[in-house]
Parts: structure tokens; C-alpha cells; sequence
């Protein structure tokens, strides 16, 4: 089998650890609390809020806007 080599020093040893840490928390970032704040934020569009838009109501936005 493969053999690993691990680095003696402590400083190595330390950084190894710490950059594992923040890769293991941004894939737990990632996976949980993203979707959980894309869903906190969604705004659901039913469509009894919706209203349909007609030409009429157009013609008079452009009006105002003119």
C-alpha cells in the first residue's frame, strides 16, 4: 500500500489542521445553511396575488411615463 508522510513539524501539522477545518465548514456551509437562507428569503408568488396585464394598462404606463 501507499505510504504517507506526514510533515513533524508542529506549525505544518497545525496549518494541515486548520485548512481542513475551514473546507470541512464551508462544505458544511454549502450543503445546510445556503439553501436554508435562499429559502428564508424566497418570496412565493401565488396566483391569486398575481394580476393580469392588459393593453390598456400598458397604453396608460406609457402615457404616465411620457
Amino acid at each position: 500500500m501507499f505510504k504517507t508522510h506526514l510533515p513533524q513539524n508542529k506549525e505544518t501539522l497545525v496549518l494541515l489542521g486548520v485548512i481542513s477545518a475551514v473546507i470541512i465548514l464551508g462544505m458544511i456551509n454549502g450543503l445546510i445553511l445556503i439553501p436554508k437562507f435562499i429559502e428564508l428569503y424566497r418570496v412565493e408568488v401565488t396566483p391569486s396575488t398575481t394580476l393580469p396585464i392588459d393593453a390598456a394598462t400598458v397604453n396608460q404606463a406609457i402615457e404616465l411615463l411620457e
